[in-house]
C-alpha cells in the first residue's frame, strides 16, 4: 500500500516537473522571438518616421500658406454685387495677370488707332474687317502681347475697374446687352482718355465713342487696367 502511494506521488511530481519545463521552453522561446522583432525594426525606425510625418506637416502648411498669397496676389480687386449674371461671371475667373512687356497705353492706343474706318466683321482682325474683341486683340499683337478674340474672356484680364471716373487711358472697357447672345460680356474697347473709347461699332466700323453716348451709357459694365 505504501508502494503504490509512493508511486503516485513520484509520477504527479514528474508530470509536474514536465509541465514547469515545457512552460520554460514557451516562456524562452517567446523571449527571443520579442527580441528578433526588436531587431528587424530598430527604434530608429519608429523615430525615423515620426520625423518624416512632422516634415510632410510643415510642408503642407507652408504649401497651404503659399497657396493663399497666390490667390490674394491673382484677385488683387474685391467685386461685391448683387447681379447674378455678374456674380456667375465673376466665378469663372477674373483678375489674369497679362505680361505686357514694354508696351505703353499710349502705344497701345496708336496701334487701335491705326484701324479706324476700318468696317465691322463679325469674327475679322484684319483691314478687311474686324469685330470689337478683333481690334483689341489686334492693337495687343501688333506690340507683341498675345490675348484671346473673345470679349468675355478679355474681360478676365486686369483688375476690374467699377467706376468710369477711375479709368485711365489704355484700360479696357467692356459692355453688356449690346445683342442677342448667350454671352455675358458682348462689347469691348479700348478707354483713350476724355470719356471716350475707341472701338469697333456695327455700323461705323472702329470709331471713338464716349462714355456717355445714349447708347452705350447704360451698358457699361466695368473697365480692366492691364498696365
Amino acid at each position: 500500500m505504501y508502494y503504490k502511494i509512493s508511486t503516485n506521488k513520484t509520477k504527479c511530481i514528474n508530470i509536474i516537473i514536465k509541465g514547469l519545463y515545457i512552460l520554460g521552453v514557451l516562456f524562452t522561446m517567446f523571449i527571443i522571438n520579442t527580441s528578433c522583432s526588436r531587431k528587424a525594426l530598430p527604434e530608429t525606425s519608429h523615430h525615423k518616421q515620426a520625423s518624416t510625418k512632422a516634415i510632410n506637416k510643415k510642408a503642407i502648411v507652408k504649401e497651404k500658406y503659399s497657396n493663399k498669397t497666390i490667390v490674394k496676389k491673382s484677385n488683387t480687386t474685391t467685386i461685391t454685387t448683387n447681379n447674378r449674371e455678374l456674380k456667375q461671371f465673376l466665378s469663372q475667373g477674373y483678375g489674369k495677370k497679362l505680361s505686357v512687356g514694354k508696351l505703353t497705353a499710349d502705344n497701345l492706343i496708336k496701334s487701335a488707332r491705326k484701324y479706324m474706318g476700318v468696317p465691322h466683321r463679325m469674327g475679322g482682325s484684319s483691314t478687311k474687317g474686324m469685330d470689337c474683341s478683333g481690334l483689341v486683340m489686334r492693337a495687343f499683337a501688333n506690340n507683341g502681347v498675345q490675348l484671346p478674340h473673345n470679349s468675355e474672356e478679355q474681360a478676365r484680364y486686369g483688375d476690374i475697374i467699377q467706376n468710369k471716373s477711375q479709368l485711365h487711358k489704355g484700360d479696357l472697357v467692356f459692355f453688356i446687352n449690346t445683342y442677342n447672345t448667350s454671352k455675358y460680356i458682348t462689347h469691348a474697347g479700348i478707354f483713350i482718355g476724355n470719356n471716350q473709347f475707341i472701338h469697333t461699332s456695327s455700323s461705323r466700323g472702329v470709331t471713338i465713342t464716349s462714355l456717355n453716348n445714349s447708347w452705350w451709357k447704360d451698358k457699361f459694365i466695368f473697365g480692366t487696367r492691364i498696365f
